[in-house]
């Protein structure tokens, strides 16, 4: 009975052992990114180690590449470049926005504000007198949108 079941555990470690190698789970199989690009690695599907690396460094220089409008105080970076803007023709409104960081402005109409927003979501809400009447959720993030044909990296606008 003792040896049966050493048998069974010792089966058990080596099927897992075996299943974690044939899977490419054992570590980075890949110690190399020109091991990754020439397709030399161990396993049936590699690290993914060596490919996360490679898709990060294209990443970066994809946003290096792309005119980013940040503005830098003292070496820290204030944000991205946005607009909060007022379409009502009439209304006075209350633009309150809260994620990474938090702020209102209040507009008169056709009034238009450049910020610079730390990278992230938020959520922005309207009021117009004490009641909300409007709310969004908008990112700043390093890819360019074009608002009323300003380039810009977010924008939170009143639709009346």
């Amino acid at each position: 009975m003792k040896e049966i079941t050493r048998n069974i555990i010792t089966i058990s470690i080596a099927t897992a052992i075996t299943i974690l190698f044939l899977c490419g789970c054992t570590g980075p199989l890949y110690t190399k990114e020109a091991q990754y690009t020439a397709g030399k690695g161990w396993g049936l599907f590699g690290s993914g180690t060596a490919a996360r690396a490679k898709i990060d460094r294209l990443a970066v220089a994809k946003l290096q590449a792309t005119p980013v409008q940040v503005e830098v105080t003292n070496g820290a970076s204030l944000g991205y470049l946005g607009v909060i803007s007022n379409n009502s023709n009439h209304r006075r409104l209350l633009f309150k926005y809260a994620g990474p960081e938090t702020g209102s402005e209040y507009l008169g109409p056709g009034q238009q504000v450049e910020k610079y927003l730390l990278p992230g979501t938020y959520s922005g809400e309207i009021f117009y007198g004490g009641q909300k009447v409007g709310w969004t959720t908008f990112k700043s993030e390093p890819v360019n949108k074009t608002y009323l044909g300003k380039t810009v990296h977010w924008f939170f606008f009143s639709e009346w």
